[in-house]
């Protein structure tokens, strides 16, 4: 993880009723997380065998997830993505 001085930690609520259901998010500081960021915090990106990459980081921090993708192509690490928000897709 990082941390940013500037922004707090990101925040979510979910609110599910029946088959209905809403979810609201302040990324924080997630929304700024950078590819120095990742290399600072340098994850064993050998003995990883599953990432998940939720969507938001698609739409706010693209060089990490490409960063992320070129890394643990030659290690036959999963990478699951979390493709759920609309948003992704307007």
């Amino acid at each position: 993880y990082a941390v940013n001085p500037n922004l707090p930690t990101g925040i979510c609520i979910s609110l599910a009723s029946g088959s209905s259901r809403c979810l609201v998010a302040n990324l924080g500081a997630a929304s700024v997380y950078t590819t120095t960021d990742l290399k600072r915090c340098n994850p064993p990106f050998d003995q990883i065998k599953i990432i998940y990459i939720e969507g938001f980081f698609l739409t706010h921090s693209l060089d990490v997830v490409r960063e992320i993708v070129q890394l643990t192509q030659s290690r036959n690490t999963i990478v699951a993505f979390n493709l759920s928000g609309e948003y992704i897709f307007e």
